[in-house]
């Protein structure tokens, strides 16, 4: 058996495969997050969404209206500098110290808005947060430009310093990961001869596939671990997501030849939240009872910098062999951690936690595990400076 540290650090690699969803799901549906409009506090949209193999696909949903167009721009995250004036006149006269090479932070110190304090640094915002003329002059610019635009405010000279676009509709395919082993072998007749012992139950899969198979996963007795796109033949990636019941033995065919393919089950991919989505979690008390928040910082970290008006499991990393195994061995009775309920993970930089969210997902079978982007130090910057990293 591998040992349990190896099984994590393998599954750093998979943490490429996170998802970053403009809605996540868990086992009791979808859950949206938008923003109040020039308010800090968070709306949650829980939706049912439908099952397939006893999973929840992510499909976002948008109550939007309007056109296609309309409602691929409501996707955009912006974020902006500003420097608030009374007048356009003192607004040419910043836009004309900018252009002779004045550092924008420096002259941010005239402005009306506190945001000065940040060097006029107003964070990520998405539409219908900010005044309209504000926010369409934003989503009109390229990042790194700087211009002016009139609010009933006053005068706002604006640099546009970040624009990003969330994922809006990931396939069935892109959300899940498929676990498998095959036998590579010439002929279909040799395919189902050895098909036939596997039924019968006579032989070992690994053993049929260490003597038979022309693949070099023969060595590993025929796993192909998790598979993803790429990883595999199309033929045989299409052929796993056709398969609906675990441990299913079929004969399928590639352009290298023919395979007894053994699937053995699908793992919801972890999602990656950003900060916004967190504390759409954090800061509603009913939905935050239905997860485990999950803390893999060492012991100290945890307990110096803690999770504001939030219970957490510490699961450090450096203890991963000891609780992966209580966790591998609890029983429906003695539960250490509830693999059925939905599981974020953090810790300071999100990388750590990220790992941990692939391992507990693809190793121990948790129904659906979320890290954050940027972890506590990203959540702490946007949404809650009282977690002192």
């Amino acid at each position: 058996m591998i040992h349990l540290a190896m099984q994590l650090l393998k599954v750093l690699v998979l943490t490429s495969l996170c998802h970053r969803p403009q809605a996540f799901i868990g086992y009791f549906g979808q859950i949206s997050v938008s923003r109040v409009p020039k308010t800090n506090e968070a709306m949650l949209l829980v939706k049912s969404g439908p099952k397939r193999n006893g999973l929840v696909p992510l499909r976002a949903e948008f109550e939007l209206g309007g056109t296609e167009g309309e409602a691929e721009e409501r996707q955009v995250r912006l974020r902006a500098s500003h420097i608030l004036v009374d007048s356009e006149a003192f607004a040419d006269t910043i836009l004309e110290q900018l252009e002779g090479g004045v550092e924008f932070g420096s002259l941010a110190q005239a402005s009306q808005c506190p945001s000065k304090e940040k060097d006029g640094d107003i964070g990520w915002f998405g539409l219908n947060e900010m005044m309209k003329p504000f926010e369409e002059k934003c989503l009109g610019m390229e990042e790194g430009q700087i211009s002016k635009v009139q609010t009933e405010l006053g005068w706002h000279v604006v640099r546009l310093t970040g624009k990003k676009y969330r994922d809006i509709d990931p396939t069935f395919e892109e959300r899940v990961i498929n676990k498998a082993s095959h036998i590579l072998v010439d002929s279909e007749e040799e395919a189902r001869a050895l098909l036939a012992k596997l039924t019968k139950g006579d032989t070992p899969f690994a053993e049929l596939a260490e003597k038979h198979s022309k693949c070099p996963s023969a060595k590993r007795g025929g796993s192909l671990g998790w598979v993803v796109p790429g990883s595999a033949p199309p033929e045989i990636f299409q052929a796993l997501m056709r398969c609906e019941v675990e441990n299913q033995l079929s004969v399928e065919s590639s352009s290298f030849g023919w395979h007894v393919l053994w699937y053995q089950g699908r793992r919801n991919k972890p999602l990656i939240l950003d900060a916004q989505q967190m504390a759409a979690v954090l800061q509603n008390v009913d939905l935050k009872k239905q997860f485990n928040i999950i803390d893999v910082r060492e012991a100290d970290a945890s307990k110096n910098a803690p999770l504001p008006d939030c219970s957490s499991i510490n699961l450090p990393l450096s203890q991963c062999n000891d609780w992966a195994k209580k966790i591998a061995e609890q029983t429906p009775e003695e539960p250490f951690v509830n693999t059925e309920k939905p599981t974020l993970c953090i810790c300071e930089e999100g990388k750590n936690s990220a790992a941990v969210a692939s391992f507990l997902a693809l190793e121990l079978g948790f129904t659906q595990t979320f890290s954050v982007e940027g972890g506590l130090k990203q959540y702490a910057k946007e949404i809650d400076p009282r977690i002192l990293l």
